[in-house]
């Protein structure tokens, strides 16, 4: 019973005459496992396995494990059920297989069953013999050689000796290795090259280089290098930016997230991303702040309610300048934010679950709204303009709340002659509804001690708590002689 709950959850992918390939884990990263219906912990197999694993060569596959039937390895795919690959890319893999066998061969190993069913192609698009129940120790002349070169001649239509245009990809084995450690003119001219070879490329290959440029991102490199990296990313493929934009915002740097904002003109859902944007937000640097707080308006309708939530929950914990919070307050106003004034039309089809899940969603962003125009309020900054934001969601917020913590601070400002006539109409709404539900008045908690605490500043919250905890100690220790003594 136990041992099945804790077993790993592998998943069948492929099918060969002499083994099978599971999608697996191991030590948590993702691996395949190569199943063989033979034994290949015993004999000559176990030594050829004990060989390779004390390798390291990317065309080798990198042996994490090995059990009765099988071995744990990188991630890999069959070259014969790849689509779209390129012509180029296929003279590069013939290429690396005959580097491969003559390496095996080098280290008294032959392949005895070669074909395009050895070829494997991992992640970052590298070549890779994977069939190892086909290797054999060396004794006689091996004939892996000649059986590539009828695959090529088959495959390609060329013999194996006069394969070319493959270049491009023997350099990427360099850029990919040494890319950090290369000056920034070798740097330009890889770059250079790749893109003026891209069309050779499949997309696994392409996938690759922009993975290694978006690492590149994350190094302490100079600000000109990385501006470079990111033109050319924009350049490189238009989709791929567009579909990796998360992993591009987890990127933690401050030109690398000025350049996003402003270069960006179209996004894909960027949910997973939310409090990693939100970071730009948090910045005393009023460039960035602006073209983050600038980048979730544009974009509103492309973020849910959830992290558009954290946009806002950030905001009120964030000390903003007038000219920032005058933004927020302008950009709340020109637009319903996620239909709260005006209720979107719904699915008649709409489940319950569906309809109870969304005015959920909408009760909480209503009182993190709230939170934010309250804070600002507080904070005697763009006063009309918060007044006009309260005017305008007040439908959605809890009244009863907004009634009693709000209506006598509003109240100390009508004073105000500047403001009076927009404060008197928030105080008008208030009042109507506590006309309409008297009995608010005697639930609601109208004590003069419960506005005081809304009011409070950080500081002043936090000289309590110290004074409180100062308290809470003396009273543990009364009597000791020893506390009193000490200095507070």
């Amino acid at each position: 019973m136990f041992p099945s709950f804790f077993k790993t959850k592998e998943f069948l992918e492929y099918v060969f005459f002499k083994f099978k390939l599971y999608k697996s884990t191991y030590n948590s990263r993702s691996c395949t496992k190569i199943t063989h219906n033979e034994r290949i912990n015993t004999g000559k197999t176990l030594v050829i396995l004990h060989k390779l694993k004390a390798q390291d060569k990317t065309f080798l596959p990198p042996i994490y494990r090995i059990t009765n039937h099988s071995i744990f390895t990188k991630r890999v795919v069959p070259y014969s059920k790849m689509v779209g690959l390129t012509y180029e890319y296929k003279n590069y893999v013939f290429h690396k297989m005959k580097e491969a066998l003559e390496y095996l061969n080098g280290i008294h190993i032959s392949h005895t069953d070669l074909s395009l069913d050895s070829f494997f192609i991992d992640e970052a698009g590298n070549p890779v013999i994977c069939d190892v129940i086909n290797l054999n120790t060396v004794q006689d002349e091996p004939d892996d050689l000649n059986d590539l070169a009828r695959l090529c001649k088959t495959e390609l239509k060329t013999d194996l000796d006069q394969i070319g245009d493959y270049e491009i990809f023997v350099k990427l084995e360099t850029f990919f290795s040494m890319f950090v450690q290369m000056k920034f003119e070798e740097k330009q001219a890889y770059l250079e090259d790749i893109k003026q070879e891209k069309k050779k490329m499949p997309a696994v290959v392409k996938l690759n280089v922009f993975n290694a440029l978006v690492a590149f991102l994350s190094e302490d490199a100079p600000k000109d290098e990385k501006m470079h990296v990111l033109d050319f990313l924009r350049c490189f493929d238009s989709t791929l930016f567009k579909k990796n934009q998360i992993q591009l915002f987890r990127v933690i740097d401050y030109n690398v997230r000025l350049y996003l904002l402003q270069a960006i003109e179209s996004i894909e859902k960027l949910d997973e991303c939310a409090s990693d944007i939100a970071l730009g937000i948090r910045v005393k640097e009023k460039p960035l702040r602006f073209e983050t707080l600038n980048f979730i308006f544009k974009y509103d309708k492309k973020f849910s309610k959830k992290s558009f939530a954290i946009f806002i929950h950030t905001i009120t914990a964030c000390p903003l300048d007038i000219d920032t919070t005058q933004y927020v307050c302008k950009r709340l106003l020109e637009n319903d934010t996620f239909h709260l004034v005006t209720s979107p039309i719904v699915n008649k089809s709409a489940s319950y679950e569906f309809l109870r899940k969304n005015k959920k969603e909408n009760k909480d962003y209503a009182r993190i709204l709230y939170k934010a125009l309250f804070s600002f309020l507080l904070a005697k900054k763009c006063k009309k303009d918060v007044y006009d934001c309260f005017l305008k969601y007040y439908k959605a917020f809890d009244k009863t709340k907004v009634a009693s913590e709000l209506l006598p601070i509003l109240c100390s400002r009508l004073t105000d002659k500047e403001y009076q006539e927009d404060c008197f109409n928030l105080v008008e709404q208030i009042v109507v509804f506590l006309k309409e539900n008297r009995f608010e008045l005697e639930q609601s908690d109208w004590s003069i001690n419960k506005i005081k605490e809304l009011t409070k500043s950080k500081s002043e919250k936090r000289e309590e708590a110290i004074q409180n905890k100062i308290d809470e100690i003396k009273a543990k220790n009364k009597g000791s002689e020893e506390w009193e003594e000490q200095e507070l």
